[in-house]
């Protein structure tokens, strides 16, 4: 995720791994400090997590949601997010989103994900995966925030996404 350069010495005391790349700094996703599905550093939270809105959050703000299907919306996806990082039980780095775990997979079996042969030796994994990208999609992604800026979201990592917060 993106940070401002005044955040970075009170996110380094609160233990944030930063880095920096071509003069931008970044904390890797998913956060460390997202604990239980809750950010443990709520409140002292980096702007870009303060500014964004899930699809699901402004649902839940503008009442098309209550809070129990917001939270079972919520559960279903991180269901999933567990079911799929249990399909890449191989990848030694647990700590990595579902996203980088997937792209060592796909590496060290040398396959594609779109590929005949990974859907035929991983039935499991190319069926759940779809489901989860296809809920973050629809029910957490906001490709656009309001700032004009791009989000990550925290469930899985594709490329040009920013972070939404927890």
């Amino acid at each position: 995720m993106p940070l401002e350069l005044a955040e970075l010495p009170p996110l380094r005391s609160l233990g944030f791994d930063i880095m920096e790349v071509l003069e931008q700094a970044y904390f890797p996703q998913p956060c460390a400090k997202l604990v239980e599905s809750r950010c443990s550093v709520y409140a002292a939270r980096p702007n870009n997590c303060r500014g964004y809105r899930c699809k699901v959050l402004r649902r839940l703000e503008q009442g098309e949601l209550d809070v129990e299907q917001a939270r079972a919306l919520v559960q279903k996806a991180t269901s999933l997010r567990s079911t799929v990082q249990q399909l890449l039980a191989s990848v030694s780095d647990c700590t990595s989103s579902v996203w980088a775990r997937l792209e060592a997979f796909l590496k060290a079996e040398n396959l594609q994900l779109d590929s005949p042969e990974f859907s035929r030796r991983h039935p499991q994994l190319g069926m759940h995966l779809m489901m989860l990208r296809r809920m973050v999609d629809e029910e957490f992604l906001v490709k656009k925030d309001a700032a004009g800026g791009q989000g990550r979201c925290l469930l899985i990592r594709p490329a040009g996404h920013t972070c939404m917060p927890p």
